[in-house]
């Protein structure tokens, strides 16, 4: 059986967000029965979240980056991050 492919879409904004811990949390939770990507939307221009995302991003191949530039509010960054997805949301 064809494991399902999954797009998890996480909207950040502030201070305080591991994209590492996140993206294990979710590779322990659904590598057994499914292929995932996650599509990082950094919501808040220039701050340690973006440094954790693009760190996560150059780790691993199904990690996607994303930054608004500016604060733009979650409902803008969740449609940012669903115009960009490959899998079943």
């Amino acid at each position: 059986m064809t494991k399902p492919f999954i797009s998890i879409v996480v909207p950040v904004f502030g201070n305080g967000f591991d994209a590492s811990s996140f993206y294990k949390e979710m590779n322990e939770a659904l590598s057994d029965w499914a292929k995932f990507e996650v599509i990082f939307i950094n919501d808040n221009f220039e701050d340690k979240n973006w440094i954790s995302i693009k760190k996560q991003e150059d780790s691993v191949s199904n990690v996607i980056s994303i930054s608004n530039g500016e604060n733009k509010g979650q409902h803008f960054s969740t449609q940012v991050g669903l115009s960009k997805v490959n899998g079943i949301i």
